[in-house]
């Protein structure tokens, strides 16, 4: 089970939380395999990801970085390497943009202040105990 959520503040203060579980083969692996599902690509933009490690942090590692890089080339560059490994993404984008940008059923989706990706019986039990 994975699950990264996203939340903007109403300060436009982007924060996330993910589990670090990681499976292999359906195969739980132990502590000293577990690691966040999140990376920070710049002084404004940061990435969860749900699905193979190895493909989200290929994804991550080739993705525009730069201060200059836009939610534009950002965006289609997780959308290109899901719809290529079926690798769900969220990205936040802090200020002056605030906004997040979820990558996930083949397109990109920005519905508001929270986003989540992964598990759906996980996210509904972290509704239940923190909002």
């Amino acid at each position: 089970m994975t699950l990264v959520v996203a939340r903007v503040s109403k300060r436009n203060c982007i924060s996330f939380v993910s589990d670090t579980g990681v499976t292999h083969n359906s195969e739980r692996l132990g502590p000293e395999h577990q690691l966040p599902k999140l990376a920070i690509l710049n002084d404004s933009t940061a990435v969860g990801f749900a699905g193979s490690t190895e493909l989200a942090v290929r994804a991550i590692e080739n993705a525009p970085r730069g201060g200059d890089a836009s939610y534009g080339q950002v965006t289609e560059h997780f959308l290109s390497a899901h719809k290529q490994t079926n690798v769900d993404f969220i990205i936040g984008f802090g200020p002056p943009l605030s906004k997040l940008a979820a990558v996930k059923d083949g397109k990109i989706r920005q519905r508001g202040t929270t986003e989540w990706i992964g598990d759906k019986n996980g996210f509904e039990a972290y509704q239940r105990f923190s909002f």
